[in-house]
């Protein structure tokens, strides 16, 4: 999802979404280690993720939130704020 927020398409242009074995072509290439060299403000945490470097959706978070703190100081291609608190709040993960 992080992927295609920051870029604004899918995976692979070549491997069209919907179209008969698309999912398993995807899987395949990320089971090979063969992900998309986009780069883009998150693009550590969408490798990390990609590398099953995440063990909660936390640690998603928090990173999300270091990116935002590293594009403020960047007047481009800026995060979107997280709410921790608020995500804490609505129980979509729990937040120590």
């Amino acid at each position: 999802m992080i992927y295609f927020i920051m870029t604004g398409h899918c995976f692979f242009p070549d491997i069209v979404d919907g179209k008969e074995g698309w999912t398993d072509k995807v899987r395949d290439r990320f089971e090979n280690g063969q992900f998309p060299e986009d780069f883009h403000t998150c693009n550590w945490i969408v490798l990390n993720s990609w590398n099953q470097r995440y063990n909660l959706t936390y640690m998603v978070l928090r990173d999300l939130e270091a990116a935002k703190i590293r594009s403020e100081k960047v007047t481009y291609n800026a995060v979107p704020s997280i709410n921790l608190q608020a995500v804490k709040e609505q129980g979509i993960v729990e937040v120590n």
